[in-house]
């Protein structure tokens, strides 16, 4: 990284530069990668976005109550942007989507808010911003924000962009869950739905350059879209389940099998931040890791392992036997560890909507980034997981607190 300067207490930016699809470009324009844990300015940074919007606003986010954001994408669209949105069908009684379907009532014309996913859930938290600025990360943007640790991710990239539209594309014609990408003419725009906008190339067939970052993004579950980019897919992983007593097995025929590889490849350091974490392969993997002397830390959310303990607790209690550290955060106001970050070796990081649960890849509407060359990002994550561990206990002593 060239520089990092922070912004009040959490935020973080640094510089980088916009690159067109394979074309490198330099430019003089500042910042382009802007992180963020405090919740305040999350909801600024968005609210600044979307106030400076010119053309385009596309929407992906599963929770939304916040008036901020929803009142200035109203703004927007009576300045002439056109704003696009897809939620979860169980989200649209919240208040931002209310005052979106208030304006479009009112006869705002580009405004649009559609429902998606009846099979598991729409769970993305990004927005696309005049096909140039990609938001991502953990924050739902809900009164549960300012109580929560979260991360939001703000890029200014027309490549990454270019990736989230195509995404984005597919979820607003009503694709969505298990299927979605299976009805799709995938060597053709004629359904005007898997554009490849001129490039040749699907999703995460290459990796996006900004400044000194390799940036790979991927959704899920597209079992149709994603091709043989998988070193080996599908993948049929081994693992014992301490839950029924019984070896079993699953298989992988999407992009987590690139994080995974991640795990099987690390050699110094993994540290987990994750609000949910019930994928059985995943434990297998890193008590693979544990044996062979990486370092693994995992925290993860108390009222999550309570809840999945009838089908993940035992293999979770049996993981935390094997690594370095498995800690569970319960704060006393309420608040999740809603991250969904891996950190490995001081230079790659992991984040996104995605929780480490077989759900998330197989039925619901995810993203991820896997970020590498990232050391600067790394140590920032890094310091963010020691303010989360302040609120963290072991396993057996969680349920004292």
């Amino acid at each position: 990284m060239k520089f990092v300067r922070i912004l009040l207490f959490w935020a973080v930016f640094c510089s980088c530069a916009i690159p067109e699809p394979w074309v490198p470009e330099k430019t003089s324009a500042g910042i382009v990668c802007e992180v963020s844990f405090d919740p305040y300015v999350s909801e600024q940074l968005v609210v600044e976005l979307i106030k400076n919007s010119e053309k385009t606003v596309e929407m992906a986010l599963y929770g939304f109550s916040n008036e901020k954001i929803a009142d200035e994408l109203v703004n927007a669209s009576k300045r002439g942007v056109v704003v696009r949105c897809v939620t979860d069908y169980d989200s649209q009684n919240e208040e931002g989507w209310k005052i979106l379907f208030d304006a479009i009532k009112q006869g705002e014309r580009g405004l649009d808010v559609r429902l998606v996913n009846l099979n598991g859930i729409m769970h993305n938290k990004y927005i696309i911003v005049d096909g140039k600025n990609v938001v991502t990360g953990s924050t739902n943007f809900t009164s549960g924000m300012f109580k929560h640790f979260n991360n939001l991710v703000v890029f200014d990239s027309q490549s990454m962009a270019l990736d989230f539209v195509k995404d984005f594309d597919v979820l607003y014609a009503g694709f969505s869950g298990p299927d979605k990408g299976c009805s799709l003419d995938l060597n053709s725009d004629n359904n005007g739905f898997n554009r490849l906008y001129g490039d040749g190339v699907r999703w995460s067939e290459k990796n996006h350059v900004v400044d000194d970052l390799s940036v790979a993004v991927y959704f899920t579950p597209y079992r149709a879209i994603f091709p043989s980019y998988l070193a080996d897919s599908p993948r049929t992983f081994s693992f014992f389940d301490y839950d029924i007593g019984t070896e079993s097995c699953a298989s992988y025929a999407n992009a987590m099998n690139t994080v995974f590889a991640l795990i099987e490849l690390a050699k110094h350091k993994i540290y987990i931040l994750s609000f949910a974490f019930t994928d059985k392969v995943m434990m297998d993997l890193l008590a693979d890791a544990t044996e062979r002397g990486v370092e693994v830390n995992v925290c993860s959310d108390y009222s999550q392992f309570r809840s999945s303990y009838s089908h993940s607790g035992k293999s979770v209690e049996a993981l935390a036997e094997k690594i370095n550290s498995f800690k569970l955060c319960r704060k006393d106001d309420g608040g999740l560890l809603h991250h969904k970050v891996i950190l490995i070796d001081g230079d790659i990081v992991v984040l996104g909507s995605l929780n480490f649960s077989s759900n998330a890849v197989n039925s619901n509407d995810e993203n991820f980034l896997i970020i590498k060359n990232a050391e600067s990002l790394y140590g920032l994550f890094l310091a963010e997981a020691g303010r989360v561990e302040k609120y963290c206990r072991e396993i057996e002593a969680a349920d004292a607190l």
